[in-house]
């Protein structure tokens, strides 16, 4: 019985280590974006040097008016996306 719970005591504690040393590669990432237009996508790909993922959109858009001319207005939207990048 005590070679059992020991076993199972060194099994965990190399299998936490192996997912701390795993879950150390990722990197969470909050980024503003500005798009020409009214609509900015709910997803936007996203890469930082040998990282790379996918950000969901993690605020409200808002869109300005960047500029009035007669018979033409010019929009431009900021967006701010979030989620984790991995190797």
């Amino acid at each position: 019985m005590k070679t059992t719970i020991k076993t199972l005591l060194i099994f965990t504690i190399l299998m936490s280590s192996f997912a701390s040393v795993a879950l150390a590669d990722g990197k969470y990432i909050e980024k503003e974006f500005y798009f020409t237009g009214l609509i900015a996508p709910d997803t936007k790909d996203y890469a930082e040097g040998e990282r790379s993922g996918t950000l969901e959109i993690c605020s409200e858009p808002r869109s300005y008016v960047k500029e009035i001319r007669p018979g033409f207005q010019s929009w431009t939207t900021k967006a701010t996306y979030c989620g984790w990048i991995w190797s």
